[in-house]
């Protein structure tokens, strides 16, 4: 007995990043790695920074561009008319006095 040590057998990397994982552990000395896996914490929260900076211009400009869009200008100039016979709809201007040339009653402002 060899007082619980057993001997740990070496797994091959089965990806890119598990070769450089154990690339790292195997060459690098300890102080070493402890400054590459700091170096790249901080790169990882310096490019969420960034992208949060151009993230939030770019979601406020979506947020004006789609509220201007969503909604279109009601075009309150015109009023629609039914001839209460056929009931055929026209718009027109307010106060317009027409009628209908198929039935020959007068056309009806709706509210």
């Amino acid at each position: 007995m060899n007082g619980g040590v057993g001997i740990v057998a070496k797994k091959e990397p089965s990806n890119i990043f598990e070769s450089i994982a154990f690339w790292i552990v195997e060459t690098i000395p300890d102080d070493l790695q402890n400054i590459i896996v700091i170096l790249g914490m901080t790169f990882i929260f310096t490019a969420g920074l960034i992208a949060l900076f151009f993230a939030i211009p770019v979601i406020a400009y979506y947020e004006k561009v789609k509220d201007e869009t969503e909604l279109p200008k009601k075009d309150t100039s015109k009023v629609k008319y039914t001839c209460q016979i056929c009931e055929v709809n026209v718009w027109g201007k307010y106060g317009l006095n027409i009628k209908c040339n198929d039935c020959g009653s007068d056309f009806e402002m709706n509210d």
